[in-house]
């Protein structure tokens, strides 16, 4: 298991995206431990993301989010960095009203946990990517205020 799954993080460092998704798929199906399968889903959706399969891509986030929100709470830090990584991609997969709601989401949740210095600094990523969002929705005046 191990071994499949440090192979798939070397296909996709290497830029072999369909040999990377197959290992972590196969990965996937022989673990049964709940921590692991998110970060195989993780490693899974960054080879998606590596091949252009953005759609794919927010399938896995959602699924890990939905884990680590039951699981960890929807403040944690490890949490946050998942919803923020979902609505960049909602982004990246032309889904600009879901990427605009997910990362209004993850924004109002890490400013209701900002007395961490880590999710401070992650609030303020998920800010600007929350202004790119707005402006590529055509909400200009929405985006230029959390500039």
């Amino acid at each position: 298991m191990a071994a499949r799954t440090r192979l798939a993080q070397c296909y996709r460092r290497s830029n072999r995206p369909d040999a990377a998704i197959a290992h972590f798929e196969q990965a996937l199906e022989d673990s049964a431990a709940p921590e692991e399968r998110e970060n195989l889903r993780i490693g899974l959706s960054m080879a998606f993301a590596s091949a252009g399969r953005y759609n794919d891509t927010v399938q896995q986030l959602r699924i890990v989010l939905a884990q680590r929100q039951r699981r960890l709470g929807s403040r944690h830090h490890d949490t946050l960095v998942i919803h923020h990584r979902l609505g960049r991609t909602c982004t990246q997969a032309g889904q600009v009203s879901e990427a605009v709601e997910t990362l209004q989401a993850a924004y109002r949740g890490g400013l209701a946990a900002a007395g961490d210095p880590e999710i401070r600094v992650l609030t303020m990523k998920m800010r600007r990517d929350l202004a790119g969002a707005l402006s590529a929705a055509g909400r200009h005046r929405d985006a230029a205020a959390l500039f």
